[in-house]
């Protein structure tokens, strides 16, 4: 039985194996930017969801000194 990689292993080898050195670096490159670029939306998207529970906690922190306050505790 075969290594369940060994497909992919042998396809990245036959794709690569026929790039000179200057379409190495710009495969490198390219993928480089491709992490890169997910990489700041994720950084994007967490600053979102911090700030978001941010104001979430700040409201509510808000919220319940008003009710203490009109309670008179």
């Amino acid at each position: 039985m075969s290594h369940p990689h060994s497909h992919r292993k042998k396809k990245f080898m036959d794709h690569y194996s026929k790039l000179s050195e200057q379409d190495y670096k710009l495969e490198v490159l390219y993928s480089q930017q491709i992490t890169r670029q997910k990489l700041e939306k994720i950084r994007a998207n967490l600053s979102i969801i911090i700030w978001t529970m941010a104001t979430f906690i700040v409201v509510a922190i808000i919220c319940t000194f008003f009710v203490v306050y009109r309670a008179g505790l």
